[in-house]
């Protein structure tokens, strides 16, 4: 799969079922001003995120489903980390000049 070429920073709309964006706030140390502002439409909230930003948050899922003794929470928490994984694999980040 070829990837799409973006500029570095640049944000993408990014959208999360309301649930999950409660679940990673509840069950990780990231503080909320981390996913910026979100449009909420029914049951999911849209972010602009760079990648940047989605790596940070990555960050902290992943540091909590690694300490995690809780299966549940770490099956949720690797699922929830995946979504933002399929990120990466369909953009890149153009080289900074």
């Amino acid at each position: 799969m070829r990837r799409i070429s973006i500029s570095y920073g640049q944000k993408l709309s990014v959208t999360l079922n309301k649930s999950d964006h409660d679940f990673i706030l509840q069950n990780t140390l990231i503080e909320p001003e981390a996913f910026g502002y979100g449009v909420l439409r029914e049951n999911k909230i849209t972010f602009q995120l760079s990648l940047s930003d989605i790596e940070y948050i990555q960050e902290f899922i992943a540091a909590e489903a690694n300490h995690s003794e809780n299966k549940k929470v770490v099956k949720s928490l690797e699922l929830i980390y995946d979504f933002f994984q399929d990120y990466f694999e369909k953009y890149k980040e153009e080289e900074q000049s």
